[in-house]
């Protein structure tokens, strides 16, 4: 994909969270800007109780102080599971960026009963990338737990000309690792960003940033963001094309962020779209991944989740509800096309079930809070009137 290119880690493992597309490589452009001209704001987590939650629902924070949340999942034992991007590492600062191990997945037990202690850290160790502030970093962004409790996580990718310390798990880079139980010991899974280099299924510029996963029927998925694509995995060792997403014309890429699964069976994947106001896509496809329909007209998608009832709902990174912060999650409902939106800041992942929304809420703020009190990563638990889920 046509993404613009970065001259530093640093400014990539910024850029990363805002433009998916961009992996760790491109030049630091509108899109840095629009994400950190957000920072050190001073934003109450009150402000979000407003009337549009008062009209449409409420929302409490199930967990705080996590560290850049991305894809949230259920667990085979109906936890919540969330993929930490980590703050990289202020004590390993050099030309290429804050480079360490913070990356993380962690549980979260019962998140229907909001409390706002920490979650259990079940694995650890990944390679994580951010400025000194530990914001917009990038890393373990995906992750999803397959039916013999193995967990899956996508991580992000860096070009060969990237400086990687010694200290830091370079070689986790562009793979899906996995992560075995009951101990969860780390191993490569797949070069997921091998197949891009090898294979370039968008015909464009070579590149790739593995961001969300997805466990089905005995074989991952993995969205590539900068390929613009879904790698399937269907055993160790192996990669194959899944599908490669629909265009909408020269530098108009989808940039998948976010797959799942909907209660039909089929797969719904949301697409950042270049950060193009209303370029940003829903895909639906069958499991074989022949291609269904797309539907437009959303800002930078970062997470879906599809309900019984028919509605889908999206994580809108950047759309502005003026609340400081920009971000909201969408519900559209499929047989009108009707929408309705709520403001959360900065969201991401996103799961639903018996009436609830669980959101990763401030997705590019570390466990420290980079854009003002209580506003380090969290989870939130959106709930909504009878209906509207």
């Amino acid at each position: 994909m046509r993404a613009a290119r970065v001259r530093t880690f640093a400014v990539v493992a910024a850029l990363a969270t805002v433009v998916p597309g961009a992996a760790l490589t491109g030049s630091a452009t509108g899109a840095e800007e629009e994400g950190r001209k957000f920072l050190n704001r001073t934003v109450y987590p009150d402000q979000y109780r407003g009337a549009d939650w008062q009209r449409g629902g409420a929302f409490s924070v199930v967990v705080d102080g996590l560290d850049n949340p991305r894809q949230l999942v259920w667990s085979n034992q109906d936890d919540l599971v969330v993929a930490e991007a980590g703050h990289g590492n202020p004590n390993n600062c050099g030309p290429d960026g804050c480079v360490g191990r913070s990356g993380q997945i962690s549980r979260i037990a019962q998140p229907g009963v909001s409390r706002g202690d920490n979650a259990e850290v079940i694995v650890e160790g990944f390679i994580s990338a951010a400025g000194e502030d530990g914001s917009f970093a990038t890393g373990a962004d995906g992750v999803d737990q397959s039916r013999n409790n193995r967990l899956f996580v996508a991580m992000t990718e860096a070009p060969p000309d990237v400086n990687i310390p010694d200290s830091a798990p370079g070689h986790q880079l562009g793979k899906l690792m996995v992560a075995e139980p009951p101990r969860f010991n780390k191993d490569v899974w797949a070069n997921v960003s091998r197949y891009e280099y090898q294979n370039n299924p968008d015909n464009e510029r070579v590149e790739s940033n593995p961001y969300a996963t997805l466990s089905l029927q005995g074989k991952q998925l993995v969205a590539d963001a900068a390929g613009d694509s879904i790698i399937k995995v269907p055993q160790q060792g192996e990669t194959r094309l899944w599908a490669r997403l629909p265009e909408q014309g020269r530098q108009l890429d989808p940039v998948p962020t976010s797959i799942t699964k909907a209660p039909d069976g089929t797969v719904f994947i949301g697409g950042l779209g270049s950060l193009v106001q209303g370029n940003g896509a829903i895909y639906q496809y069958r499991r074989d991944g022949t291609h269904l329909a797309s539907l437009y007209g959303f800002s930078g998608i970062t997470g879906v989740a599809v309900t019984k009832q028919g509605n889908v709902f999206v994580s809108e990174l950047f759309a502005d509800q003026g609340m400081g912060i920009p971000g909201q999650v969408t519900r559209v409902n499929l047989q009108t096309l009707e929408k309705k939106s709520w403001p959360v800041p900065f969201p991401a992942g996103l799961v639903a079930e018996d009436g609830n929304l669980y959101v990763s809420a401030f997705s590019v703020s570390s466990s420290d809070g980079d854009f003002g009190p209580g506003s380090s990563g969290q989870v939130w638990r959106m709930d909504l009137p009878g209906g509207q889920s």
